[in-house]
């Protein structure tokens, strides 16, 4: 939950989520749509159902035990190098590194090294590096992973104490702009430093273009009761539930176009009755403008096979019970609001 999520927004997530699945079998059990149901909200919905694919892979071929390894965590559903890391170094004392980018930071003004972190020749330079750095588990029996007595516990034999100081050391010294290079234990050794060239390093990367999208949202009233559309397998959002929505080429639809397309895409007919206010979100590059209008049915049946697999029916107060992304959200949060001057005229 905690990767692209900053912790005062993930931390009301994850107790509810411990709460309705306190066990890995719970977990396991559950159908993939309640588990996306409490991380809906919080984007990047592919986290959510590689962790129940890991929990039901963890159950069916390692018995409930959860792995210990690099190699084992690896084959996991959405965990990479750097999670697969940090779990066998941190939580079960193995020595083998992490590497993200306050680490990248650090290894590149450290050693000078030029070229695209994300690169295969650097990204596999650093991680080769970092392997080399990391300490031996120490022998104390109490820490997972070691193997007999020692009476020394400090932080050089303890891999995972290492590499949380690593990653610590590029979060709050070495930080990206004003690096705090007077108080890095590293500064006699620093390449970058020694060179007086600490921001060039590491090698500033060209940026993604940023792509606007334009949206109309309908939200579409029959009996007291709202349509949603659930999606298909697309690469975005997939199984997600949402308002019927079309894309325009202009800064915003207007209500006529909304129901020229939506008649055409799902061959319904409805009539339109107001509008919500304009609902911006960001994902990566892309920043969403969606305008939400209010609309009531007149006839037609939706059509499938426009990328979306169902539809239902909602009432209002159960909206918030299917799984749907974050600009859904706020477009489902104006709908609950009841002063009437919410309602904008066309």
């Amino acid at each position: 939950m905690l990767q692209q999520t900053q912790v005062e927004t993930m931390l009301p997530y994850y107790e509810r989520f411990l709460q309705a699945f306190p066990t890995l079998n719970d977990l396991a059990k559950s159908p993939p749509t309640e588990v996306l149901k409490l991380w809906s909200g919080l984007g990047y919905y592919s986290r959510a159902r590689n962790l129940h694919k890991t929990a039901r892979k963890i159950i069916q071929h390692f018995g409930g035990r959860f792995p210990t390894t690099k190699e084992e965590l690896i084959s996991l559903p959405g965990i990479g190098d750097y999670s697969a890391g940090a779990i066998a170094s941190i939580a079960f004392g193995k020595k083998v590194p992490v590497v993200d980018g306050n680490v990248i930071r650090v290894l590149t003004r450290l050693f000078a090294l030029k070229g695209d972190p994300k690169a295969k020749p650097l990204k596999q330079k650093l991680w080769k590096l970092a392997a080399r750095l990391v300490p031996k588990s120490c022998q104390d029996p109490a820490l997972p992973g070691c193997e007999a007595n020692s009476k020394s516990l400090r932080s050089r034999n303890r891999p995972g104490d290492f590499n949380q100081a690593l990653m610590e050391l590029g979060a709050l010294v070495c930080s990206p702009k004003d690096p705090k290079c007077l108080l890095c234990p590293l500064k006699k050794r620093c390449v970058a430093k020694i060179k007086d060239k600490i921001s060039e390093y590491p090698t500033p990367r060209e940026k993604l273009p940023t792509e606007k999208v334009f949206l109309a949202a309908a939200l579409i009233e029959k009996n007291g009761s709202f349509l949603l559309a659930q999606r298909g397998s697309q690469k975005h959002l997939q199984s997600m539930w949402e308002f019927p929505q079309v894309a325009g080429e202009e800064k915003s639809l207007s209500g006529k176009q909304l129901i020229q397309k939506l008649q055409k895409k799902y061959g319904m007919d409805i009539e339109l009755k107001g509008q919500l206010p304009v609902v911006r979100h960001a994902i990566m590059n892309r920043r969403i403008v969606m305008t939400p209008f209010l609309c009531r049915y007149q006839k037609g049946s939706p059509k499938m096979g426009k990328g979306h697999v169902a539809f239902k029916w909602i009432a209002p107060d159960q909206l918030k019970e299917f799984p749907t992304s974050s600009i859904n959200h706020k477009v489902i949060q104006h709908l609950n609001r009841k002063h009437q001057d919410l309602f904008l005229p066309f």
